[in-house]
Formats: structure tokens, sequence, C-alpha cells
């Protein structure tokens, strides 16, 4: 079967018995190998379990985390079927990756659409991950007609997706054209967690903090190549707080990645994430309870703090790059200046103009200033303080 543009398409078959049923059915039939398909197949059993138990998740809720599923198992089976058709995908080299990483709400996304401006960088793009088939060409990467269906997609009245909610994009940069997380890649791994920021599925996010990853990196390295083959770039600019939680594995596939981490006061970031969160999921549930959330936002990123703490006394060896949330709003340039020094990148004054070009055209608070407070999630500066005392006590010189 084929779609718009000669891709694989898998249909949607609503004549399964339950939508559990059809998306177990569309995933068989997406073309995965058998070692990617049983790791998928390990995902999706402990996602569709987790969802179930979310009895809170309103009809809308619930449907749009199928639709959801059903748009990652299509990608990724149009990805196999490029890489079946393309050999010379595999040969794609991707060496030295600039990672970002740290504490959510911590710059991450400016940071990493900054670095983005850099004319011998490449990073993934919104539109590019949506609709990855056929592999992007360098020629038409800003005028491919993929980047308007995503803006219809995404930014129209009412999508599906959330990103044009007033009080989504007051609290996150988005845009067609804009680099996207590494979440929204390993999303097509069916281990991810791009479903936990919508659903909650609380017992699948303890199965994956538990879960081996480096498989799904390499599924990660695989859509780089995708993207990589027909539009190359000197480097890479890669982006997710959540390789917090498994560095190990991230460096076991990228060995020689150049790893950012940001800081900023764990008091702001909880707050912060536990407003986004809120907004995030406010489309999909009857009710939330604001207090479980800001202690399941408290538990979750003091466990991902915590462990990258821990990698990092054990691994003394690499090399990280630590930068400060005010620096970063203060004096983005400089900060810019001591990621490239720390591996040695070349900072060419093209890329330096572009940059200062992009923050000037991209002002904080473009969309609205974004409140938040601790209080709103019954939650008090002790109590993080506390939980998270190991994190603040290493990285205070960066708060």
């Amino acid at each position: 079967m084929s779609g718009v543009g000669g891709q694989d398409h898998l249909d949607w078959n609503e004549s399964q018995a339950t939508p559990e049923d059809a998306v177990f059915a569309m995933l068989r039939a997406a073309g995965l190998d058998p070692m990617d398909l049983a790791m998928a197949e390990e995902g999706l059993t402990a996602l569709l379990a987790s969802l179930a138990e979310e009895t809170s998740l309103s009809p809308a809720g619930r449907s749009n985390a199928f639709n959801q599923l059903r748009k990652r198992i299509e990608a990724a089976g149009q990805v196999a079927a490029d890489r079946r058709r393309h050999p010379a995908i595999a040969d794609v080299k991707i060496t030295r990756p600039l990672v970002i990483t740290g504490l959510p709400r911590s710059g991450t996304t400016i940071l990493h659409s900054i670095l983005a401006q850099d004319p011998d960088t490449r990073s993934p793009l919104s539109w590019e991950i949506a609709r990855p088939s056929p592999p992007p060409e360098a020629a038409t990467h800003h005028t491919d007609p993929r980047i308007e269906d995503w803006v219809r997609a995404n930014l129209s009245p009412g999508s599906s997706s959330g990103r044009a909610d007033p009080e989504f994009r007051k609290k996150h940069l988005t845009g067609a054209q804009l680099p996207e997380e590494c979440g929204q890649i390993i999303g097509a791994t069916l281990r991810g967690t791009e479903m936990w920021a919508r659903y909650r599925v609380a017992s699948y996010v303890a199965w994956w903090l538990e879960a081996e990853h480096t498989w799904d990196y390499q599924v990660h390295r695989r859509w780089l190549q995708h993207f990589q083959w027909r539009n190359p770039r000197t480097r890479w600019a890669l982006k997710w707080p959540n390789h917090i939680f498994h560095l190990g594995d991230l460096l076991k596939v990228y060995p020689d990645a150049c790893i950012v981490q940001l800081h900023r006061d764990p008091r702001e970031v909880i707050s912060s994430i536990s407003s986004l969160i809120r907004t995030i999921r406010s489309s999909g549930f009857s009710t939330l309870d604001t207090e479980a959330l800001g202690r399941e936002m408290l538990d979750l990123w003091a466990t991902g703090a915590t462990r990258s703490i821990e990698f990092r006394l054990k691994h003394p060896g690499v090399k990280v790059a630590d930068v400060s949330y005010r620096r970063l709003l203060e004096t983005p340039i400089e900060a810019i200046q001591d990621i490239y020094a720390a591996f040695e990148i070349p900072l060419t004054n093209l890329a330096e103009g572009r940059m200062q070009t992009f923050l000037k055209d991209t002002p904080q608070n473009a969309h609205g200033e974004h409140r938040h407070s601790l209080g709103d999630y019954g939650l008090c500066e002790q109590a993080v303080s506390e939980r998270m005392h190991d994190y603040c006590d290493r990285f205070a010189a960066y708060h």
C-alpha cells in the first residue's frame, strides 16, 4: 500500500476488536526487522497496560493516545522501508554530535534552537520527524510541502497536538522548522516518554526507568542517518532532557558525543515543568490532581538528577560542558562560545551572526509570560530543596 508521495502507508484497521488489537496489528504489519519488532512490542505492551490504568482519561484523550501511536508506527515503518530501498543510508557516519540535556525547563529548547542557526550544524526539525519519508533533501529543506502540512496539522485552532494552545505556546517554543527533541524520534521505538507527558502512564514510566535503552539509541542513530543522507552537515545538535536518565546507553551508541548539561534552580524547574505538563494533559483528562502532578514531577526529575550525578562520578573521563540557565539567558553568545571552545568547535562569524539574528527575532515571552508557582502543585521550596539536596549542592554555582 502507498500513501502520498509514494510513501509506504499502514492503514488503521478499525475492524479490529479493540484499539489495542488494532495497534498491535499495525505494528506487526509495519515491516520491521524481527529484533526491532520484538523490542517495539515490549515497549508497546508496557505502554498499553499502563494506558488502561489511566481511568481519568477522557474519551478524546484515549482516542488521541491511539492516534499518536498510529502515527509513530507509521513513521517507523516508513523509515525502515526507505532504509531497505536505499542501502546507502546505512553508510552515513554520525560523528561527535552535540547533545544537550539537563533538567527540563533549564533552557534546553532555546539552546538547541540557537545552535541550529550554525550553517555547519544539522538538527532534526519538527516537520521531518512527523513525516520523515521520503528522506529530506538539502535543496528543498526549507520549502518542502510537508512543512505546510505540519503547520496545518499542529498550529490550526483545535489541533489535537495541543501545540496551537495559547497556554502551550507561552510555555514552549514550537514551529515546523524549529529543532525538535530526540524524544520525538525515540517515540517511534514505542519505548520513549512522549506518552508520559500527555497521558501520565505511571506504571510505564516505572518500567522505562529500569529498562535498557541501547537499542532505542540505535534506532535514533538510524533516523539521523536517514535525515543526513541527502542533507549533510558537519555536525548534529541534539536535545532531550530525558537523556540524563540513561547517559550510559546514549554513550554506547554515540561514544564521541559532546554532552552539554544545562542547570537551573530546581525549585524553578519543578514549578515550571508542572505547569507545562498540566497544560499538555488538560485536554486529555477528565480531572487533574495538581498536587499529585507536583509530586510526580519532583520524584521523576529528582531521580533524573541523581542518575546524572551518579553517572558522572563513575565516569569522570566523560567530558561534559556545564552551562547555567541564567547565563544562557543573560549572555547567550558567550555561553555558546564556551560550549564551542569546550569541544574545540570553530564558531564562525557567519554562525554567530545568524545566532544573533535568531535571538533578536525570537524574544523571550513572545507569546506571553509563563507564570508558575510551586504552591499551585502542593509543593514548597524547602520540599524541593530537600528532595534534590545532592543536585543543589553539586551544581550550586550554576543556579
